[in-house]
């Protein structure tokens, strides 16, 4: 009995609880089925940014096309804005000008790459995206080498190159110098004597200087003897080139002598001493005296050549001219022979016209008629005089002759005319070329001199048909293959429907053949525009309670003979508030709804964009949703409608949204069980009372 009353009271604490708890609204569907339906608004598209579709675009300028190695991108001024044409995503019939922003260009040029020209790439951001056929402009920079600026020292430089001749030439005075301040040194003790040898060595690298060296034992000796040996300083380079070795002998003499003496008294070195420096210069004296004399017989025989060179100079024939008519002047024969070109000339009376320099005569005199008709036997004399300044008169002759050419011809050629070996005289002129004609294939050829002339002519060809293959109009051959058919414009016979295919022909200009094609079936391209829920009105009122139905209509989806190409749109899910499903075939794409509380409703109907490839549809491009606000109130409206349900749709009740998700039919069954039982308990504990009274 106590374990019965214990039970009880458990059943009745969970049923106090259970109606303590704040009641709910649920949905079931008739067939067993759940769906709850919140009252929040329906979802919004997910926005995304629409691209730009670019059509063209414009090459750009550049204001430079050529930088120095080193110039930085940057510093290279590049258009960081493109012109072109485009349209938006969703609007493809209004395309417009635009703007490509934010352009960068990509290279593989560097601050340190070599000279030369580098490709410049543009690149564009992801708010553009590029239709077919279109490419990205490119530029082309030339990299130059870097000019060197030329340094404004590079003339003192030159300058300072110039003045070093004038240091040499300083230099070598102050050895000059320092070498006549040194020459008293010399009346030192011996062994002081030697050291100075040295010095010696170093004015005769110097031309000037020799004379000098020549001079300095005369300086130990007296001091006028310098004056004296004044005309020797007008030695000549070559004398004096010659004039070194036997310098450096005279100079090593006294050097050695004085070396090997060295222990003898001072008295006697001193002696010995002037000995030698009298023989040295005497010796000197000497040599100076005989290549003066020397110098003075080779002036003598210079001049005199000279003088004889200029005479032959002055004095000879420059120029003999004798009208038609060779001549040759031989000076070393003193010869002058003249080739008459005519045969018909009297060399009785020939006039030459004589050249000579200025204060010299001829005899005969020029232009002067003389008899040269023997002067192939006995030569005739033309006597040239020139008077000089010291009165003194020099002659000199010329043995002239004159024949006619007995001519030896140089036969003609195509382009040179008979000429004579002998005088130079001209014969029978040019023959010019016998010319056989050129082809298509071979240029002209001299038959005589075998040249050739004219270029080949080349083919000349007609132009290929459907018919008859490229023809040389010259030379009749052919090439290549027949053309293709000069075809005229399509011209459609049968238009083309969605349900019927269209024909259209073309024909051959030139061969008169006829073409044929089939046209397909017309598209179906669904719009998203003419999605549609039936059975609703948007903002309509409905009454609790009220079964509701609805059927979503995707535009074209009833295509039952799709083609390559067509395009629909098919209602595939719903959603009101919390609550969803799918929508198929299998329910006809409709739902029946019902409301137990009031409210205001907002259903989205998803149509997924379908393609037809390859024999099926497949999912392509964005899913559109259409959307129906639905206002619901406790008392019934009669403009709710029913229209669309089908016996094979599920009714979905949808109660009101509270926040509160508790099942208040189950918990209304437990507690009428509840209350069932502690009744009947109560009853039993009453008969039990009773029946033990």
């Amino acid at each position: 009995m106590k374990r019965r009353k214990n039970i009880l009271a458990v059943l009745l604490a969970v049923t106090v609880m259970a109606t303590a708890m704040p009641g709910s609204a649920i949905a079931a569907p008739v067939d067993g089925q759940t769906t709850e339906v919140s009252a929040k608004a329906g979802t919004e598209k997910a926005e995304k940014k629409e691209q730009i579709r670019v059509i063209s675009i414009t090459d750009p300028k550049l204001e430079k096309a050529s930088f120095a190695r080193g110039t930085k991108v940057k510093d290279m001024k590049l258009p960081d804005k493109l012109s072109a044409r485009g349209y938006k995503e969703k609007d493809s019939k209004k395309a417009e000008d635009i703007k490509i922003k934010d352009v960068t260009w990509k290279t593989d040029y560097k601050e340190d790459s070599t000279a030369g020209k580098y490709t410049f790439t543009a690149q564009i951001t992801d708010d553009y995206k590029l239709a077919k056929d279109v490419v990205l402009p490119k530029l082309t920079i030339e990299i130059t080498e870097a000019q060197t600026k030329t340094t404004e020292k590079q003339p003192e430089t030159k300058a300072a190159e110039t003045k070093q001749p004038e240091t040499k030439a300083a230099e070598a005075k102050k050895s000059e110098t320092k070498t006549t301040e040194k020459t008293p040194e010399v009346k030192k003790p011996e062994t002081k004597a030697t050291e100075k040898k040295p010095e010696t060595k170093i004015s005769e690298k110097q031309p000037e200087t020799k004379a000098t060296e020549a001079k300095k034992p005369e300086t130990k000796t007296t001091e006028k003897t310098p004056e004296v040996k004044k005309p020797e300083t007008k030695v000549t380079e070559k004398e004096t080139e010659v004039r070194k070795p036997e310098t450096k002998a005279t100079e090593k003499k006294p050097e050695t002598k004085i070396s090997e003496k060295q222990p003898e008294t001072k008295a006697d070195a001193k002696a010995k001493d002037a000995k030698s420096t009298e023989s040295e210069k005497e010796s000197e004296t000497k040599q100076s005296e005989t290549k003066e004399s020397e110098t003075k017989q080779s002036e003598t025989k210079e001049s005199e050549t000279k003088e004889s060179e200029t005479e032959n100079t002055n004095l000879k024939i420059t120029a003999f001219e004798v009208k038609d008519a060779k001549v040759t002047i031989d000076e070393e024969k003193q010869t002058i022979t003249v080739l008459m070109q005519k045969s018909d000339t009297d060399l009785k009376k020939l006039a030459p016209k004589i050249t000579v320099p200025a204060g010299v005569t001829v005899d005969p005199a020029s232009e002067k008629e003389v008899d040269f008709s023997a002067s192939d036997k006995i030569p005739v004399i033309y006597k040239l005089t020139r008077t000089a300044e010291d009165g003194k008169t020099v002659t000199r002759e010329y043995k002239v002759t004159a024949t006619i050419c007995k001519h030896d011809w140089k036969e003609a050629t195509c382009t040179e005319a008979a000429i004579c070996k002998l005088c130079g005289v001209t014969g029978a002129a040019a023959l010019g070329h016998d010319w056989k004609e050129a082809t298509c294939t071979e240029a002209a050829v001299c038959k005589r001199c075998g040249i050739k002339g004219a270029a080949a002519l080349g083919h000349d060809w007609t132009k290929a048909t459907c018919k008859v293959k490229s023809t040389c109009k010259r030379c009749k051959i052919t090439r290549g293959k027949l053309a293709a058919h000069t075809w005229s414009k399509w011209k459609v016979t049968a238009e083309a429907t969605h349900e019927k295919k269209g024909k259209k022909e073309r024909k051959c200009g030139i061969c008169k053949k006829k073409e044929t094609k089939t046209l397909p079936k017309i598209n179906w391209i669904g719009e998203a525009d003419n999605n549609k829920i039936e059975g609703l009105t948007n903002g309509g009122n409905y009454a609790t309670g009220a079964n509701i139905t609805f059927k979503a209509v995707g535009d074209r989806m009833d295509n039952k003979a799709p083609i390559e190409g067509d395009v629909r749109y098919l209602p595939v899910s719903w959603t009101c508030g919390t609550g969803k499903g799918d929508l198929n075939e299998t329910n006809a794409y409709a739902r029946t709804l019902q409301f137990t509380t009031a409210g205001t409703y907002t259903l989205n109907v998803t149509y997924e964009r379908q393609l037809y490839k390859d024999g099926k549809w497949i999912a392509k491009g964005d899913a559109d949703v259409q959307t129906v606000q639905l206002n619901v109130t406790g008392n019934t409206i009669t403009n709710s409608t029913n229209k669309g349900a089908s016996g094979s749709n599920s009714n979905v009740r949808v109660a009101a949204v509270t926040g509160d998700n508790s099942p208040i039919v189950l918990l209304s069954i437990v507690l009428a069980a509840s209350l069932a039982a502690l009744i009947a308990l109560l009853v039993s504990g009453i008969r039990r009372k009773n029946n033990r009274k």
